[in-house]
């Protein structure tokens, strides 16, 4: 007896340090400016592995294993795999378009790693919401911590939008009007909630406290003048509005009036020209097909999409592949995402990765519709319209934006999709779990468990290993110091040896020096390593050519490149240079500094191709307008 109740005391402490560390993500992320940076990435990955050991501490004590079964868990399952066995097989023999079609495999692991480890950390966070937040009072909790977060967070941007000082929190606004429009819909969730236990008196009060903060995100979303999230929010608006009406919540047609006033009242209280001239703008953009300066980036994503088809570039390699595509028009901008979350899908999975993604999206939309027309509990359905409603405005605003790639937004995604099943689930304000082990025997239960909890626990915290590293790294290849830069860029190389930025600037920190021929073998090592990981870079490759044509020109080459003859070198540099030239053909740069090398190496061979450069680069020129 003395043994059960102590094992319940302790279950009970560990569920609510779950809850203490979701309600640490759900605040600490966007006061991390999104949790984009890599010290950011590794506390909140960090936080997830923690929870996922404290859940894997509960099933060890309770020898049970109870999952809320649906397909969110088999897309996990299917998804997380399917990236791993892109990171498992590098595509080091990409030298330009065209080479990765019909290939399977990540051009950059190292970012594919990076990517997957973000995947695994929602996943992680997914579980630990779903497995212990068991009743409506927990819902309750987390949902007026997210409304809190929203609140904080609106207020700040106000603050910072009428010249006050504020602390900073999501930097984009595009960002920001997706963060604000996921929260707001739940809040009206929880506003609209039945609350039976409550006197008339705290009730109001209560309300009147969600409606403050509806209204200070709503603000503050319309004020960001982001064109996306304003028609992402009205679109979710009206979609809860019509499942309400479908339920029969607040009147029907209550929940459509409500929804047209309270936008209509927000929009005159900002004062209506700005946003209405924002928002009306949209017809301009779509006549021209320009679409804010994204259509010739998708463009780009589409091209990249045509060389891999099938299994993509690697999940998380949009950012170094899209270079090599990247319009003329647009060349003299660096971009790190597709502006479009399907569309940067399709091109880093392929047709396969989006293909089951897609099903498993629908498979689940499906589900939860089906447990939403089943419930009859008021406050089951209040709350799921809001959620719908999140729901919603993540899916349009994915079709414009890259929000689901900053972590503040996909912890709250994964955090109320999480709650949404949860609160589909609720049965008299507790929740009901399948019991995944109750099919085997005990003696066979009790083996199968200790054998899961032994390796999960394992992983978790390799897993954590994992993310820490390269966070790590990061902060000592930013030393400051230019006396500590070959230390400290030895030790970022030996934490993280995956990240070909840090074999670059090793190998260029090497030419800089002095005495740097007498570091040619590791010079041309490091510059090599960066190349090798990451084939696709046309600056690495640049960086390589200019090094061999340097080495060309000593008056005895073979006493520092040991094998490596004045011929050998030249032939080299004009290799490394016309791959640099094939992975980025709209980059005139890349043809400037190949003009320049042949320039100072007059040949009858060089002259031609020195021609052909020239050319090249002045039309580059007159599409980039470079000077």
């Amino acid at each position: 007896m003395l043994r059960e109740s102590a094992i319940s005391r302790t279950n009970d402490f560990c569920s609510r340090l779950i809850e203490s560390g979701i309600y640490f993500l759900i605040f600490f992320t966007p006061v991390a400016y999104g949790a984009v940076q890599p010290w950011a990435v590794a506390v909140f990955e960090v936080t997830a592995a923690v929870t996922a050991l404290l859940w894997i501490f509960k099933i060890f004590l309770k020898r049970r294993l109870k999952l809320i079964l649906n397909p969110a868990i088999a897309a996990a399952f299917f998804f997380i795999p399917y990236v791993c066995m892109q990171f498992a097989f590098p595509l080091n023999n990409v030298d330009g378009n065209s080479s990765g079609r019909g290939a399977f495999g990540s051009v950059y692991p190292w970012a594919t790693k990076t990517e997957l480890l973000k995947v695994v950390a929602y996943a992680m966070i997914f579980l630990a919401v779903t497995c212990t937040v068991r009743t409506r009072r927990q819902i309750v909790r987390i949902l007026s911590a997210v409304t809190a977060a929203g609140f904080i967070t609106g207020l700040s941007f106000l603050m910072r939008y009428f010249r006050l000082e504020a602390p900073g929190s999501l930097v984009n606004p595009d960002h920001l009007s997706c963060y604000l429009g996921l929260i707001i819909p739940a809040s009206l969730g929880l506003l609209f909630m039945p609350s039976q236990d409550l006197s008339i008196s705290t009730i109001r009060a209560k309300r009147f406290l969600i409606f403050t903060c509806v209204i200070v995100m709503s603000a503050s979303l319309f004020l960001t003048m982001s064109r996306g999230g304003m028609l992402s929010f009205i679109s979710s608006f009206v979609f809860m509005a019509i499942l309400a009406r479908k339920r029969g919540l607040v009147a029907g047609r209550g929940w459509i009036l409500s929804a047209a006033i309270f936008i209509a009242a927000t929009v005159a209280w900002l004062g209506a020209t700005p946003v209405i001239e924002r928002i009306t703008s949209v017809k301009a953009e779509v006549a021209s097909l320009y679409f804010g300066g994204r259509l010739p980036i998708w463009q780009g994503a589409v091209n990249i999409i045509k060389d891999y088809p099938l299994f993509g570039s690697g999940l998380g390699t949009f950012n170094y592949v899209f270079p090599g595509y990247q319009p003329a028009s647009i060349m003299d901008k660096h971009y790190t995402y597709a502006h479009s979350d399907f569309l940067e899908l399709l091109s880093e999975t392929g047709v396969t990765g989006f293909t089951l993604s897609v099903i498993f999206g629908l498979l689940f939309a499906a589900w939860l519709f089906r447990r939403f027309q089943i419930r009859g509990d008021p406050s089951v359905l209040c709350l799921s319209v809001g959620f719908f409603g999140s729901a919603a405005h993540i899916f349009f605003h994915s079709f414009v934006d890259f929000s689901m790639h900053i972590p503040a937004v996909a912890i709250l995604v994964t955090i109320l999709l999480a709650l949404f099943i949860v609160t589909l689930n609720l049965k008299r304000n507790t929740v009901l779990a399948e019991n995944v082990a109750s099919r085997i025997s005990d003696g066979k239960r009790r083996i199968a468990l200790n054998g899961f909890c032994l390796a999960a626990a394992a992983f978790a915290v390799l897993y954590i290993i994992a993310s820490v590293k390269p966070a790590l790294a990061e902060r000592y290849a930013r030393t400051s110091d230019p006396s500590k830069a070959e230390g400290t860029l030895v030790k970022a190389v030996d934490l993280d040896p995956g990240n070909a930025k840090y074999h670059y600037q090793l190998g260029k920190l090497y030419s800089t020096r002095p005495e740097k021929y007498a570091h040619v073998q590791d010079m041309l090592h490091e510059l090599g390593k960066a190349v090798e990981l990451n084939p696709t870079n046309g600056k690495y490759r640049q960086s390589l050519a200019w090094t061999y044509g340097q080495l060309s020109d000593l008056p005895e080459p073979s006493s520092f490149t040991y094998s490596l003859s004045t011929e050998k070198c030249r032939e080299l540099a004009h290799r490394e240079f016309q791959k640099a030239i094939q992975l980025e053909p709209n980059n005139s740069y890349r043809y400037r500094a190949y003009g320049i090398w042949l320039s100072a190496h007059p040949s009858e061979e060089n002259k031609s191709q020195y021609e052909q450069t020239v050319a090249l680069m002045n039309e580059g020129k007159g599409r980039t307008g470079i000077k």
